[in-house]
């Protein structure tokens, strides 16, 4: 079928993408007035759900369910973009699913890191320890990780609009940023400061 385009599910597209970060684990070693704070982030199915802001979308009732057998039903394609694009909501994480897909990439680079109090940001509820700041195709966007069971978790990814959430926030240092294989336990040093 020569000219005939296949175009994957954004949808999927994203769930494939935050799928392969499930066997990797980020360590960030960060510093500020001789504190050294330690970020272990880790990523499993349920966290994909706040990421790609489908929480928001309450008014499709697929998605408010278990949000591991969400994710496993985003996979199989049995929920697609066209489920969730039926929302009166979705314009609100549209932008996000552009940038979800870019995740590894987005954490690879990063390196502007703060403590997150959201008592500084007037009318965020986002209940996070550290935000990250980074850029994608010009973009800036921001994820913000809470600690969960030892580790750390990604509980937000979304695009700046118009409020900037490192106002008023702490930054830190990355001293060094390192991505284990938790297959191979082979861990590569993606920064170090000299």
């Amino acid at each position: 079928m020569a000219g005939l385009w296949y175009f994957m599910d954004i949808l999927l597209e994203c769930a494939l993408a935050y799928k392969k970060l499930f066997n990797k684990k980020y360590i960030f070693k960060l510093g500020r007035k001789g504190k050294i704070h330690l970020i272990e982030l880790t990523f499993s199915e349920v966290d994909f759900h706040h990421l790609a802001g489908l929480k928001k979308l309450d008014d499709i009732k697929v998605l408010h369910r278990n949000r591991a057998l969400v994710f496993k039903e985003i996979l199989k394609e049995k929920i697609i973009i066209n489920t969730i694009t039926k929302s009166v909501k979705f314009t609100e994480i549209k932008n996000r699913l552009h940038y979800l897909k870019e995740l590894e990439t987005y954490l690879d680079d990063v390196k502007d890191i703060y403590i997150y109090d959201k008592n500084k940001n007037l009318g965020s509820k986002i209940p996070a320890d550290y935000l990250m700041k980074n850029v994608i195709d010009k973009t800036e966007v921001f994820y913000f990780t809470l600690r969960g069971n030892g580790s750390f978790v990604g509980i937000s990814f979304f695009p700046k609009d118009k409020k900037d959430y490192t106002d008023r926030q702490v930054k830190l240092v990355l001293l060094e940023k390192s991505k284990v294989d938790l297959i191979t336990n082979q861990t590569t040093v993606l920064y170090k400061r000299e």
